[in-house]
């Protein structure tokens, strides 16, 4: 039976919120309604009753935090506003948001601070990096060498990030060395985050479990990844997956579909997978993905940047003809199995990886049909 939970994930939730801010702010106007109105139009939705109390719900949650955050506008706008598609934002990258995203574990702003402050400087040296190098290309590192960072990994990774001007690498690299000075500025922001978040727990919980309500009728007892796999993504070659999936709800990023199979063995892995609440009020999970599917401008835009990528670009490369396993690309590439992991999620949220089964390990494979569906729409787009 897959372990679902619509308990707030407090940390996750307020960098959430925090990142809209930086929208409201830099533009200054209502962020959250433009983006469910472009959802919607984009993938064809028709918005049901529900939704639109969601989506009013939401809209409320970032007009509290708008006004009681007003004062922290300016460091707000320096950490959460959106930079280029490379770099998400400083805040992103300070908190190891990718890390914390997939770990699911922190559930309050206050054990995300305490965690982060009692890692040692080559505990978040790794990590950084890692997080880092999901946004960058690669490093002159030898291919053998998979040990520990260093802070000259660190600042090359930074001096080779695409689309980022000189200014904010220069920024990003004192964010990295002063990294503790900037979590003492963030705390207090996260915090006045989470609480605007709780004064609507009750409210948000209560979608949360019409949405578990929806996926369990929907999913049955089939583990929840493999759901994902057969009916959405429509992968004919499935991983022998007996355990249960650990599924949790989230909230600001209403339509979030994600999921990510843990472990060194199938015997092992862990199906772990974000589901925004929208799912619980009439968005069809089939027609959702099947519309994200579909070529468009902008899917093939956000393609093509993740192929300029050259260690995505090789990961595709590398399992185009047969599959390769996690520590295969990582000796190939040489970086670490926690960066092949950032890169390989990356790629399968763009449904350009699927993953198999062969003998007992976790195997990825690139998929020819979404390749060719980019490559038919460039043919039909500028020839």
């Amino acid at each position: 039976m897959n372990e679902y939970s619509e308990k707030i994930q407090y940390a996750v939730e307020s960098i959430y919120l925090l990142n809209d801010l930086g929208q409201v702010f830099s533009k200054g106007a209502p962020y959250m309604k433009e983006r469910l109105d472009n959802l919607a139009k984009k993938n064809n939705l028709t918005v049901t009753k529900e939704m639109e109390e969601i989506g009013n719900l939401l809209v409320t949650i970032e007009e509290k935090a708008a006004k009681e955050l007003s004062g922290e506008k300016e460091e707000i706008l320096f950490y959460f506003r959106e930079g280029k598609e490379s770099l998400k934002s400083f805040g992103n990258l300070l908190l190891l948001s990718d890390e914390i995203v997939m770990s699911g574990h922190w559930k309050t702003t206050t054990t995300l601070y305490k965690y982060l402050k009692g890692l040692s400087m080559q505990e978040y040296t790794n990590a950084f990096y890692a997080v880092l190098r999901s946004y960058a290309g690669g490093t002159n590192r030898d291919e053998d060498d998979d040990g520990d960072y260093t802070y000259v990994d660190v600042l090359d990774a930074i001096d080779q990030m695409q689309e980022v001007s000189d200014n904010e690498k220069l920024r990003l690299q004192q964010l990295y060395l002063h990294y503790e000075e900037h979590l003492e500025k963030v705390q207090p922001i996260l915090k006045k985050a989470e609480t605007v978040i709780k004064g609507f727990e009750k409210q948000l919980e209560a979608y949360g479990k019409k949405t578990i309500s929806f996926l369990k009728k929907t999913v049955g007892e089939e583990p929840f990844l493999l759901y994902l796999l057969r009916n959405v993504q429509h992968q004919q070659v499935l991983p022998a997956i007996t355990k249960p999936s650990q599924v949790q709800v989230y909230y600001l990023h209403c339509t979030v579909m994600g999921a990510k199979l843990e472990g060194k063995t199938i015997e092992t892995a862990v199906g772990t997978a974000s589901v925004g609440v929208m799912f619980g009020a009439g968005v069809s999970l089939e027609e959702l993905m099947a519309s994200r599917d579909l070529m468009e401008e902008e899917k093939a835009q956000t393609i093509l940047k993740l192929l300029a990528d050259k260690s995505k670009f090789t990961i595709l490369s590398m399992t185009g003809k047969e599959p390769a396993y996690g520590a295969q690309l990582a000796a190939k590439l040489g970086l670490s199995t926690a960066t092949i992991s950032h890169h390989t999620s990356a790629l399968m949220d763009e449904g350009l990886l699927t993953i198999d089964k062969v003998d007992t390990k976790i195997y990825y494979r690139a998929n020819q049909e979404m390749l060719r569906n980019l490559l038919t729409y460039l043919e039909q787009t500028l020839l």
